[in-house]
């Protein structure tokens, strides 16, 4: 049975997907009936109830409950440090032309 607060919640994602049965926190999705569209499903899923993005092949590297809490922990528990600089633009279409304005 699921551990942690976020092993029920994933579990209860795979419950929705996977037509209501019980899985160990152990067993890999594939292998507990899920497939490539069942693990789109799931990917969407966790990214609704999670607010965290996982790519399908991360997702199927780490495919059982307790390795996707795992990694959305640690995930959840990095903070986003973007690379480079930005500015603020906007875009300005003036006779038929579009062009890119620095706010």
């Amino acid at each position: 049975p699921p551990c942690t607060e976020l092993e029920k919640t994933i579990h209860e994602v795979w419950c929705q997907i996977l037509d209501g049965k019980a899985f160990d926190r152990q067993i890999p999705f594939l292998s507990a009936g899920g497939n490539s569209l069942r693990m789109n499903q799931l990917s969407q899923r966790l990214r609704e109830v999670c607010h965290i993005v996982i790519p399908i092949a991360e997702i199927f590297q780490n495919s059982t409950i307790e390795k996707l809490a795992e990694l959305i922990d640690i995930r959840q528990d990095q903070q986003y440090q973007p690379q480079g600089s930005f500015a603020l633009i906007s875009l300005v279409v003036k006779n038929n032309v579009t062009m890119l304005k620095a706010l």
